[in-house]
């Protein structure tokens, strides 16, 4: 009998632009990066995934994915036991504003998926340039 297919995930393609502002508090508005996140999984272990992003000061072609870490977003689609999920397509949100992700500055960002087995992808790395303090909204 054939193997089961134990491929991990691929970030296939991410996206930045300025997203819309967000209010994080009562009357104070922050301005935003809007990434969009392709996946693909040939074996389907999509139903369910994660995203990790981290972030990183220093341009250079590569990021740490040790530390500076947003968080894994852990997004259920479906019903486990199911297969034949091989794509996802997900849009984040993150802040700019403060040390780590300050406005108007050239970043380096990367994306790990997870499939539901656990298998992470390699780092898709991608440099994004944060928009500047006024850019919050009208």
């Amino acid at each position: 009998p054939d193997a089961p297919d134990t491929s991990a995930p691929v970030v296939t393609l991410v996206t930045c632009r300025d997203g819309d502002p967000m209010e994080w508090e009562p009357g104070v508005w922050t301005p935003t990066l809007l990434f969009t996140v392709q996946g693909a999984d040939p074996d389907g272990d999509l139903f369910e995934f994660g995203l990790q992003l981290h972030v990183d000061q220093e341009v250079d072609g590569s990021v740490s994915t040790a530390d500076s870490s947003f968080g894994l977003l852990t997004l259920p689609i479906g019903i486990e036991g199911c297969d034949g999920r091989s794509e996802v397509t997900v849009r984040t949100n993150v802040g700019v504003g403060g040390e780590e992700v300050p406005h108007d500055t050239e970043l380096e960002w990367a994306f790990v998926l997870t499939d539901a087995a656990g298998r992470e992808s390699d780092p898709f790395v991608l440099a994004c340039r944060t928009p500047a303090a006024e850019d919050g909204g009208d």
